[in-house]
């Protein structure tokens, strides 16, 4: 919802009621996604107007508690990011890297931990890998891959529990 120039994040029941603002009016926030429990919504924080950095939020769903900061990160409005199944880590695209385009990294929610976990070509620059979404099982990480302005692919790497990639995406 656009308010103050900014995104809030609402959540609204389903079989009726009002909806409670999540996140701060006025913050800008863009894209969530619900805990493998339902107990919070992370969610991107982009910090400063103008800039491509943005504070990863963890955010409680119910309970009006303030979320928390897990990580900044270098990224484009509305990239895409999830849950690993397990709920103990998240996947992020981001262009981190000094050639700028997008990978996707695995963050650890214990401890703040960033690992790479795609690497897509050269000249995907200034786009790359977006949008991940898991296998119901886990064992599987699938994301578009962006090589040109209005075309994509969407590729499937194979991880492990520890969220390391086993196989190359295909």
């Amino acid at each position: 919802s656009e308010q103050s120039r900014g995104r809030g994040i609402f959540i609204k029941n389903v079989q009726g009621g009002n909806a409670a603002l999540l996140s701060g009016t006025g913050s800008r926030d863009s894209s969530t996604a619900w805990s493998p429990d339902g107990r919070s919504i992370a969610h991107l924080r982009r910090v400063g107007s103008g800039s491509a950095l943005h504070e990863l939020m963890v955010t409680p769903s119910s309970d009006g508690a303030p979320g928390r900061m897990v990580a900044r990160f270098n990224t484009v409005l509305d990239a895409g990011l999830t849950w690993s199944p397990d709920g103990k880590s998240l996947v992020v695209a981001s262009n981190e890297g000094s050639e700028q385009r997008i990978a996707l990294y695995a963050v650890s929610l214990a401890d703040g931990r960033i690992r790479r976990l795609t690497d897509p070509p050269a000249d995907a620059a200034p786009f790359g890998d977006r949008t991940p979404a898991f296998s119901p099982d886990g064992s599987r990480l699938a994301f578009s891959r962006r090589l040109a302005y209005a075309s994509s692919d969407v590729f499937v790497v194979p991880v492990n529990a520890r969220l390391e990639t086993v196989g190359p995406p295909r």
